[in-house]
């Protein structure tokens, strides 16, 4: 995760998509559920120039000081192409990925129209948990953009019922879902 990885991926996908370019690209983790429509509604009528938009952590913190959560998190296109333009960033990574992402941002001018999504990001939480309730963990929400911390099938199933993209999914020999009981199995 911290071994250049940020950097590789916003380095290859300008060339990538050079005669396609895009408005925006984004990063995500592989256990977060990102709502496409809610996604596409917080974006719109936003910057299309050096944007950053995602979950700011620590929360509530002095806004100089806070960076993009992992979880997931959109740049404007000439933002990634600024990245894949400057190799110098390829081996400044002394601190997580993210801290070193804003630090890049800062550094090269390029952390001008900041969007932070709190609450509508945030990490997975449900009572039967043994944390608490915070800033960055908290019940589902309906206009959520992004649940993060989706560690296993139970979690994934639990949230895509919540937001109905499970509603009308046909039986099927190759999972077993059943919510009320809290089975999922494939």
């Amino acid at each position: 995760m911290n071994d250049g990885m940020t950097y590789a991926y916003f380095f290859a996908v300008p060339r990538l998509f050079a005669d396609r370019p895009y408005d925006y690209v984004g990063k995500t983790d592989d256990d977060t559920y990102y709502r496409l429509a809610s996604l596409a509604e917080s974006l719109r009528g936003k910057a299309r120039r050096d944007a950053y938009h995602g979950y700011l952590t620590p929360c509530h913190w002095l806004p100089e000081k806070q960076y993009m959560s992992g979880m997931g998190y959109i740049v404007s296109w000439d933002v990634a192409a600024w990245i894949a333009e400057t190799p110098e960033l390829r081996d400044d990574h002394d601190d997580w990925e993210d801290v070193n992402f804003g630090g890049w941002l800062r550094k090269g001018g390029r952390y001008k129209n900041v969007y932070n999504e709190e609450p509508r990001m945030y990490d997975y939480w449900d009572r039967e948990m043994d944390a608490d309730i915070n800033c960055f963990r908290h019940e589902h929400r309906a206009d959520a953009v992004a649940v993060h911390k989706l560690k296993d099938r139970l979690k994934w199933a639990r949230t895509l019922h919540f937001f109905n993209a499970t509603q009308g999914l046909a039986p099927s020999n190759m999972y077993h879902l059943d919510l009320d009981n809290n089975i999922y199995r494939v």
